[in-house]
């Protein structure tokens, strides 16, 4: 069976099962790599990006809604390596890709597209594939249309409570797309709190919300500081927020004390950032 056939049969069974799809989450065994998409970053990116300099840096990001790779590059990334538990964010990369390439639209527009998913019809209609990877994507969401046909989009698309108007980093989306059209996506399906193999260093990596789904359990956050040490540069820096705490867990800040400075975001910070520390190894 081809890949975009495994997927689309795990994405109907994430349709058909509520109760999975209810508790299932993008960070453990338990979503069995599928789980809804996050259309966009519940992040103020702008804020949260804005102590870091991005300049000719190597990136590690979690793919999730694809904002935090596209931000890392417009700031002048040199590369921009991804990973995520969750199979479906590598396809909606693409299909934002393709938004940007053929449409020049940053997101998807969902109150804008009233015939619900002909719209992702609509933009197949004008992609040419350049790679392997681009073609199994482009199948998998021919058929979601095909099979699935939802017009609410909310059996995979997980949209927030919040209506978010942060501002973008991207004012330019022309320069966006220029910025991404030779980019290779360099995505890898893996649980940065596991057991992972670690072949490159980077000078920045991008959890988000990522420790505050194993807030108090001491070996995952163990492994997890195990594996950024290991990944980062000396003085390598993460980025990460707090969304649904507000503030660091005091367990994830002892754990992380053994190998990394931590700071604070200010406290006129923008409340749906979350507070949250962020991370630079130490030497």
């Amino acid at each position: 069976m081809e890949k975009y056939e495994h997927d689309i049969v795990k994405t109907m069974e994430i349709i058909d099962d509520s109760q999975k799809d209810e508790y299932a989450n993008l960070f453990t065994s338990k979503s069995e790599g599928y789980s809804r998409i996050y259309p966009k970053s519940n992040e103020d990116l702008k804020t949260l990006f804005s102590g870091f300099d991005f300049e000719d840096k190597n990136v590690l990001s979690v793919l999730a809604s694809s904002d935090q790779v596209f931000c890392s590059y417009y700031l002048g990334a040199r590369s921009v390596d991804t990973f995520d538990l969750n199979f479906l964010a590598e396809h909606y990369y693409y299909l934002r890709k393709w938004l940007l390439e053929y449409k020049l639209e940053y997101y998807p527009d969902f109150k804008k597209y009233s015939s619900g998913s002909l719209w992702i019809r609509e933009l197949l209609d004008m992609v040419e594939c350049q790679s392997v990877e681009e073609e199994i994507t482009y199948k998998y969401w021919n058929l979601y249309n095909k099979k699935i046909g939802d017009f609410s989009h909310k059996t995979i698309f997980k949209f927030c409570d919040y209506d978010f108007s942060y501002d973008l980093i991207v004012d330019d989306v022309s320069k966006m797309r220029d910025l991404i059209k030779d980019k290779s996506l360099n995505f890898t399906q893996m649980d940065i709190t596991g057991n992972i193999k670690k072949r490159k260093k980077y000078d920045v990596i991008i959890l988000s919300n990522i420790l505050e789904y194993c807030s108090y359990e001491l070996d995952r956050l163990e492994r997890c500081r195990d594996n950024l040490f290991d990944m980062l540069e000396d003085g390598g820096e993460i980025i990460t927020s707090h969304l649904m705490d507000f503030a660091t867990i005091p367990t994830e800040s002892y754990v992380f004390s053994a190998k990394f400075d931590a700071w604070e975001f200010p406290s006129d910070s923008n409340v749906l950032l979350g507070r949250g520390c962020c991370y630079t190894k130490k030497k």
